[in-house]
């Protein structure tokens, strides 16, 4: 297993083009027992298919929908639908954009997260508008907001505030000639003063104090076109897996023009998708997201998962039983080489016996047959032996002796 384990790791940092780091992923306990031999045969053949989308599987393809999250062919056509939707919509909401920051004096947005932040502030400044008359964002709201602050005491303070208190009495009369809505309790003219406040500072902190809150003309349809691309940025956003109010307008804009011409990649994405959700299903997230950072080559990436799986099983293993750890090679091969000597000199003994066993059977022939002994060494003298034991040239009986104590053939020429 270990002498797996370092060939493993060899040919990992191979294929890390000079990265002498090998896989640090491991896996203990449950999530180690979850991954059975047929489980890392699954694992091994899905690498290799996602192999097949390498740039992709690692977030490093040039396309746009790389990282998007794509499951099916119904998933594919709402994404493509809406990426043609978003950008017919975009043109409009260039437009009430630009009549919205005319109107206001406020600076034109940059981003999709300042145009947000620019017509929620325009927004709730209308919504105020249709309670008071814009005359409030000149008074001194910080004033009126100290001689009101008896009424958020008890009621009774509240009272005694009004019975006593002239500057108390004057502002209450001042913010109500201003609400255009009507009456309302101190408590809730506190309330309402205290968010027109925050309007009136986020607004002079934007125009850099050039212009106070306004009301802007046709908002509604200007807020529904704002709208309707805001909806769309957020539904991409989720399908793409990556936040996009930090994108300039004009990168916004260019990406969806990228997307819109790119109606390959997410065909391929749906596979991709299946093959990923197999892979966090069998328990290896950890493992694909070191592949993803070191980029080591496709044709590793089985190799990888196997040296992986194999180093924390020995891990496993060795926490019951120290000797598997403790192994050393260097102590092995001086115990193989004593084994070799001893077996040859065993086969050396071997051999001695063997050839008195055959010397013995040889004589009590010649000794039982005495008419026929003398018939062989008549004709073997006649002939010579090639033998196998050095290319030379022996007496045939020394040969024919040889060859029945080591087994080896005899050759007659």
């Amino acid at each position: 297993m270990q002498g797996t384990l370092l060939r493993l790791r060899n040919e990992c940092r191979r294929a890390g083009k000079g990265n002498s780091a090998h896989p640090s992923t491991r896996w203990q306990g449950e999530e180690l027992r979850r991954i059975t031999r047929a489980v890392a045969e699954k694992v091994r053949d899905l690498l290799v298919e996602a192999a097949g989308f390498e740039s992709l599987f690692l977030r490093i393809d040039p396309s746009p929908w790389t990282g998007a999250e794509i499951s099916d062919g119904p998933s594919v056509t709402r994404a493509l639908n809406l990426v043609s939707t978003a950008r017919q919509r975009f043109p409009a909401f260039g437009k009430s954009l630009r009549a919205i920051v005319a109107q206001s004096g406020l600076p034109a947005p940059c981003s999709l997260k300042q145009a947000r932040e620019l017509l929620e502030l325009v927004e709730a400044v209308q919504l105020a508008l249709k309670v008071y008359s814009k005359s409030i964002y000149s008074e001194d709201l910080s004033l009126l907001l100290k001689r009101l602050q008896p009424a958020r005491s008890r009621r009774l303070s509240a009272v005694w505030a009004r019975l006593t208190s002239a500057s108390y009495r004057q502002s209450r009369v001042s913010i109500l000639r201003l609400r255009t809505a009507g009456k309302a309790p101190v408590a809730r003219l506190l309330t309402e003063l205290e968010e027109i406040q925050r309007q009136a500072e986020q607004w002079a902190a934007k125009a850099q104090g050039r212009c106070v809150p306004c009301e802007v003309g046709d908002f509604p349809a200007h807020k529904t076109a704002c709208d309707q691309v805001f909806a769309d940025a957020d539904d991409l956003a989720s399908i793409l897996g990556r936040e996009l109010d930090s994108l300039d307008l004009a990168q916004y804009e260019a990406l969806l023009g990228q997307l819109k011409e790119d109606d390959v990649t997410p065909h391929q994405i749906p596979k991709l998708t299946h093959i990923e959700n197999a892979l966090d299903a069998a328990g290896i997230g950890k493992l694909i997201a070191e592949i993803r950072e070191t980029r080591p080559e496709s044709v590793m990436w089985p190799d990888i998962f196997r040296y992986s799986w194999i180093a924390s099983t020995l891990d496993a293993v060795s926490e019951n039983d120290a000797e598997v750890r403790g192994f050393k090679g260097i102590t092995h091969d001086r115990y193989v080489r004593e084994f070799d000597q001893l077996d040859e000199e065993r086969i050396a003994v071997a051999a001695d016996r063997v050839r008195r066993a055959h010397g013995l059977r040889a004589v009590e022939a010649m000794n039982a047959h005495p008419e026929q002994q003398h018939l062989i060494k008549a004709e073997a003298a006649k002939i010579g032996v090639i033998c196998r034991c050095g290319g030379c040239l022996r007496r045939p009986q020394t040969c024919l002796r040889r060859s029945a104590l080591v087994g080896w053939p005899v050759r007659f020429r």
